[in-house]
């Protein structure tokens, strides 16, 4: 009866508002070349009236799209009829779903809006074609998802091994299937990455070749949970965690031509079809979720609908579910009916380094090698063995009082970027104070970027993941916050300030416009006493640092995986063709190859401010916090120390340094201190004296 009702209403609108029979013939011809469209003749006869009846409802609708809230418009679906939509797109098995553990989170402080495109945490739109498999695109989102907020690594998952593979945990290709037994595949087997097994839109046999090394790591997924059914409080905290695989009744001609609004009917919750939430927010007074479909993205707002979120009343204003409009209790097209999405571990350690460095690791190294299978085996030990080494450079916070109110007369525009040292965490108390604490000094927008997406793997990657890769992370976190679109002042602490530098040296767009380095190991260090070989080495991490410092040092393969291994820079050897062909801070210098684009880059920052702790025993020699060095001259390599002016990257401009210095661009501050123990009001008299306009 459904299905003859609709085409009833379509006959209906048809003798309403009708075209030409030219007009449609010229709407035809275009929708074929649009779509690229091909029948025989007796199919290109009978879905040409399908067609017109479906242009017919387009033009009705939006005659009325006020009224509606959302606009219509053709896509690739205009040669089918709503039951043959069905038939062919709409294919999740409800009736098959199990209850899973559910998760209560905390409704108390919900954010107004959330965006996980914007946050980087959602691959760009796909497309199932005309196979039944929206399950599987709907698991794959929310483990990207989930994946790139554990991890800070957002890949793109194949869809087609769950096709192929995930028969034997209930799914049935492209004949529909669930997110939930998606999920079991992924957490049982993994999943390559799509660009390894690639989608082709209907069901094959299972690439063992192409499953066998997932990217998606068995273990990966953990365990999967339900959000908390028909509530929509729940469903928000939900969302705010990550993105959220949902299901709804999408068998409505508005929703199969859905173009732009915030979609509100009666789609009913006889669930069909499983999609995204990837956000929620309010659109000229309209709630609404965020969805992220798998129909391309010639359907919809490029890909995405926006689903009306709670109900609006003139009386009471808005109200949570549980009152009329918005679907219901069930939400709009029964969207929280069936909400529910995977953990994933921030995982083992797994290096970003090739298979002939991971060879050199386990030929060449012992230490090394042994601290890398306890990063890969046991995060948590290593993030732990990295914080309580003798090189870790944790913020404290007890460093700095309570966050002072938000100063509404601060005179800078520029938002403030920070980044932390070694063994410590963006994720950390310390860090997250000192980057809101300057942020509200001034009265900006402040944000500490981390080296990953979780506070244990931003831990290990301080130690384990080399210096140009770190830089890499940071740039790609840059141009994901539009807030930092048109520039932003930056300041690290210790080697943090390596990625800025570093930054600034390879990209610099946008820009940074003042930069402070506190307690910098920007020029290196020509060696770390903390782990000394005349003093005791005590843990793993002393241990495979100096395990590497000696002959292995400029190897290129370590140069590739520790990141203090890319900044030691041994006066004795600083003119060996290893150092200057293989050291990424020798790069960075143009101490050996010269890059003139690093120096163009450096010239893009207005100031820089250089902080020296006046008792520092962790950078050596100190002077490098202020660009000075250990002399090169045989017999001078570790007893003679040259200042800034006199070391050749500045005699010789290599990267701008001595251009910087001549413009008055260098200033130069110190605290009496140990290595990043200055005070909080030393902080703000920098800022204030540099960050300001």
């Amino acid at each position: 009866m459904k299905i003859i009702a609709c085409l009833a209403l379509t006959v209906a609108l048809a003798a309403a508002a009708p075209l030409t029979e030219s007009e449609y013939a010229t709407k035809w011809i275009q929708f074929k070349t649009d779509f690229e469209k091909a029948y025989e003749a007796v199919e290109d006869a009978a879905r040409y009236l399908t067609f017109k009846g479906n242009v017919d409802f387009i033009d009705e609708h939006n005659a009325r799209s006020e009224e509606h809230g959302y606009q219509v418009g053709m896509n690739q679906f205009g040669d089918m009829s709503s039951a043959e939509f069905k038939n062919v797109m709409l294919t999740y098995k409800a009736e098959n779903k199990k209850p899973n553990p559910v998760k209560v989170f905390d409704t108390s402080s919900l954010a107004d809006s959330v965006d996980w495109v914007s946050k980087g945490a959602v691959t760009p739109v796909k497309n199932q074609g005309q196979c039944g498999s929206c399950w599987a695109f709907s698991t794959t989102g929310s483990t990207e998802g989930a994946y790139q907020i554990a991890t800070g690594k957002l890949l793109s998952f194949s869809e087609q091994e769950l096709v192929d593979c995930a028969g034997s945990y209930g799914n049935q290709g492209c004949n529909g299937g669930l997110m939930d037994d998606g999920f079991k595949y992924l957490e049982a087997k993994g999943d390559a990455l799509e660009t390894t097994y690639s989608y082709t839109g209907k069901d094959g046999t299972c690439s063992a070749s192409k499953s066998s090394s997932p990217s998606l790591k068995k273990g990966s997924v953990t365990s999967f949970n339900d959000v908390q059914t028909d509530s929509e409080p729940q469903m928000m905290a939900a969302v705010s965690k990550g993105p959220v695989s949902v299901a709804i009744e999408a068998d409505q001609s508005g929703f199969q031509f859905y173009k732009s609004g915030v979609f509100s009917g009666a789609c009913g919750s006889n669930l069909d079809h499983g999609v995204l939430v990837v956000g929620y927010g309010t659109d000229s007074g309209k709630d609404y979720w965020k969805v992220k479909n798998s129909w391309g993205t010639t359907w919809g707002q490029a890909g995405y609908i926006l689903l009306t979120r709670g109900a609006n009343t003139t009386e009471n204003g808005r109200k949570l579910l549980g009152g009329g409009g918005g679907g219901g209790a069930a939400g709009e097209c029964g969207l929280l009916k069936q909400p529910s999405y995977p953990v994933v571990s921030s995982g083992g350690y797994e290096a970003e380094i090739s298979e002939e460095q991971k060879a050199f690791v386990e030929e060449e190294t012992t230490h090394l090698k042994d601290f890398i299978a306890l990063a890969r085996e046991n995060p948590e030990e290593a993030a732990k063995a990295i914080a309580e080494s003798p090189l870790a450079q944790i913020i404290s916070n007890e460093t700095f009082t309570e966050p002072k109110e938000f100063n509404l007369n601060g005179s800078s525009t520029m938002p403030i970027v920070v980044a932390h040292g070694m063994g410590d965490s963006c994720f950390n108390p310390g860090m997250k104070q000192i980057t809101e604490n300057a942020g509200k000094h001034v009265g900006v927008y402040s944000t500490c970027i981390p080296t990953a997406g979780s506070q244990i793997m931003d831990t290990i990657d301080g130690f384990l993941k080399n210096m140009d890769k770190s830089v890499e992370y940071f740039a790609q976190k840059v141009k994901a916050d539009p807030k930092l679109a048109n520039g932003f002042d930056a300041f690290g602490v210790s080697q943090g300030n390596n990625v800025i530098r570093g930054y600034i040296t390879k990209y610099n767009n946008p820009p940074v416009r003042n930069f402070m380095s506190i307690c910098g190991i920007n020029a290196g260090v020509g060696a770390f006493p903390a782990c000394s070989p005349q003093i005791p080495v005590v843990g793993g991490v002393c241990k495979a640092l100096t395990e590497v410092l000696g002959a292995l040092a400029y190897n290129p393969l370590s140069q590739g995986i520790l990141f203090q291994a890319d900044y030691f820079r041994d006066p004795s050897r600083v003119n060996a063709s290893s150092y200057l062909k293989n050291s990424q801070l020798a790069k960075w210098n143009n101490e050996g190859e010269v890059n003139q684009e690093y120096k163009a880059n450096w010239a893009k920052t207005s100031k820089f401010v250089w902080v020296k702790g006046t008792e520092d025993t962790v950078v050596w020699p100190r002077e490098g916090e202020w660009w000075g060095a250990m002399s090169e001259v045989s017999g001078e390599e570790f007893k003679v120390v040259k200042e800034m002016k006199d070391t050749r990257w500045y005699a010789d401009d290599l990267f701008g340094l001595k251009t910087a210095d001549t413009a008055g661009k260098n200033h130069f501050e110190s605290f009496v201190g140990q290595h990043i123990r200055f005070t909080e009001d030393e902080l703000y008299g920098w800022l204030d004296k540099y960050f300001k306009d």
